[in-house]
């Protein structure tokens, strides 16, 4: 049950993901709104896996382990700016944090260009285990290929647009 909880939270995290950078589409409520929700997810994310960051130094490390755990870690600083900057220049839901509406937005665009950047190595990274989870979830391999291609199709769609 936990395993189910974990890839519906990645997936999630993923399309809101996706969401959020259509700010153009959303209004600033709702993409205030996403954003809190998948700092939310973000949180439950981590928690699941807590026992990730109690293997960090421990076990031997080669050239491919070590390249996880810098792309996770990047991830978790791009993540934390993303979202401190995001409440920072708030105009909806976070009023009352008063803080630099320029250098927020400036830090918010850059941290979560290379959220996206470092979410997609750390997708790509774990794409074989997401897939497997997938197969065992929904036992139906063409079901989960028609919905993987749909959702390249969505990301392509997507980069066309922009």
């Amino acid at each position: 049950m936990k395993k189910n909880i974990k890839i519906i939270i990645d997936i999630l995290m993923f399309v809101m993901l996706i969401a959020l950078t259509c700010y153009h589409i959303t209004n600033n409520l709702i993409h205030e709104i996403l954003g809190t929700e998948i700092f939310v997810l973000f949180i439950v994310h981590n928690i699941l896996n807590i026992k990730w960051y109690s293997t960090i130094f421990k076990g031997k490390h080669d050239l491919k382990r070590n390249f996880h755990i810098l792309i996770n870690l990047l991830l978790l600083i791009c993540m934390i700016l993303t979202i401190v900057s995001g409440v920072m220049m708030s105009k909806s839901l976070y009023t009352f944090v008063k803080g630099s509406a320029v250098l927020a937005r400036k830090m918010h665009l850059v941290s979560n260009a290379w959220v996206l950047i470092l979410m997609s190595i750390h997708l790509g990274l774990h794409f074989k285990i997401i897939f497997a989870k997938l197969i065992k979830i929904l036992k139906n391999k063409q079901m989960i290929k028609i919905i993987v291609y749909l959702i390249e199709i969505i990301i392509v769609a997507f980069g066309i647009k922009i």
